[in-house]
């Protein structure tokens, strides 16, 4: 067993966003609730929802990846230079991802719209 304050750093890493994502849930529920005549802004709640959590996500497996796996267990310290071309890449994909499927669900949902 190794001693590591990496859970701390994760911690204090995540904290905010997490903050971010709980009051986001809130106002995604309060826009559901009132039957929002804003899709808009709903779909906007709801993109920024899914990105917060694939940070989240990407997050913690950088933290178990490279710091804990290559670096503590390993004990190879990876270049800075090539973790954040990681981090960039993988960010990248994952933001064209969720702006794609948003964009692909919000065309399918705007076209099923009964009209008034």
């Amino acid at each position: 067993m190794t001693s590591t304050t990496l859970d701390d750093r994760l911690v204090a890493r995540m904290r905010l966003p997490a903050r971010a994502l709980v009051g986001l849930v809130a106002l995604h529920a309060l826009l559901a609730l009132r039957g929002a005549d804003h899709h808009g802004f709903l779909a906007g709640v709801i993109v920024v929802e899914v990105l917060l959590v694939a940070f989240l996500a990407v997050e913690t497996l950088e933290t178990l990846l490279f710091h804990y796996w290559i670096g503590e267990r390993q004990g190879v310290t990876v270049p800075a230079v090539v973790r954040h071309v990681v981090l960039v890449v993988v960010y990248g994909v994952v933001v064209l991802s969720v702006l794609g499927t948003s964009r692909a669900w919000t065309s399918c949902r705007s076209s099923r719209r009964r009209p008034s």
